[in-house]
């Protein structure tokens, strides 16, 4: 519904507001969780999961989805498609529709042809198998190594959450502005020293010179920062690509298109990052401890910002002009 209600000038900042309320979410929901289960055990938690799931469902029922009309916006589609790697998706004609659909129930798939949608999807994981390991690892490091009160520790939380609910917006314009490939790569290179300077207070830092949490807490907001930045580009990449997919392939996707069909893919990958993060990251801590998984997650950003910068392309640098409707049907 987004992406049919947003112009594609627009789109990241529009991505950069809802990622930045559902990066908050994630990060909150466990702390949050723990400190009411703490206080009013399971019925707490289950009454403020049935209230939260009433809510939501009231904001479903008022949401009202606007009517596609696909004549209509894909003249305005054409300024934010990238007709750079369009010649390598297979072309099906209209006349073959029925018979590709039939044989193709999931088209989605043949998107994957594109790297930069293969790319983007991978950065997609990336990201949530760091915000999984700071469910699974972060509230126990700060309690052991600092002796903080389970409410301090929900309380560390919001180090990450506001500077995610200030910068997304922001990280969305600049996207908007500078293009995917640049926002991506600064984000996750500055994710680097973010992660890695997490292994200094927990392993080498002494309090007799200087206190631990401040350098432990600051990085922690650095790496809220970083966050902000990455959530954006990689669904704004992947929409690219998938609107690619769909002018060079009409036929196949239908009159509706494959949005639905991408967000999915995306929330797959996003929840097996999650997944993942959370077991690796506590199989990582209790078998090599805190800092190194700190400098192993910082690795993987180093490999994020290679793959960003060598496979995402911004717009405004694509030379080769759009085809013509007639070409591509």
């Amino acid at each position: 519904m987004v992406a049919d209600a947003v112009r594609g000038e627009d789109l990241g900042k529009a991505f950069g507001v809802i990622r930045s309320i559902v990066a908050v979410g994630d990060l909150i929901g466990p702390p949050l969780g723990g400190i009411i289960f703490a206080r009013w055990g399971f019925d707490g938690i289950l009454n403020v999961s049935l209230m939260v799931l009433a809510v939501d469902l009231v904001l479903r029922l008022l949401m009202v989805e606007r009517p596609r009309n696909m004549k209509g916006r894909i003249n305005e589609r054409d300024a934010a498609v990238d007709y750079g790697t369009m010649d390598s998706f297979p072309r099906v004609t209209s006349t073959a529709s029925g018979a590709s659909r039939f044989r193709n129930p999931l088209p989605i798939l043949t998107c994957l042809s594109d790297s930069q949608l293969v790319v983007a999807l991978l950065l997609g994981f990336i990201q949530y198998v760091i915000l999984g390991s700071y469910d699974s690892t972060l509230s126990m490091e700060a309690s052991e190594r600092f002796g903080l009160s389970p409410d301090a520790v929900g309380a560390i939380y919001l180090g990450l959450a506001i500077p995610v609910l200030l910068f997304a917006p922001l990280a969305g314009w600049a996207v908007d502005r500078y293009g995917p490939r640049r926002i991506a790569t600064i984000g996750y290179s500055c994710f680097v020293p973010a992660l890695a300077g997490m292994a200094i207070p927990t392993r080498v830092w002494d309090d007799t010179l200087f206190p631990r949490f401040p350098i432990f807490f600051g990085f922690l907001v650095l790496q809220g920062v970083c966050v902000a930045l990455v959530s954006t580009p990689g669904v704004v990449k992947a929409k690219q690509a998938v609107e690619r997919a769909v002018e060079a392939n009409p036929a196949r996707f239908g009159p509706r298109g494959a949005m639905g069909q991408m967000f999915g893919l995306n929330t797959l990958v996003s929840s097996s990052g999650l997944l993942i993060g959370n077991y690796w990251s506590a199989a990582m801590r209790a078998s090599c401890g805190y800092w190194l998984l700190s400098v192993s997650l910082a690795a993987l950003c180093v490999v994020a910002a290679g793959l960003a910068w060598s496979f995402f392309s911004d717009l405004k640098d694509r030379k080769s002009d759009p085809p013509s409707v007639s070409s591509v049907v």
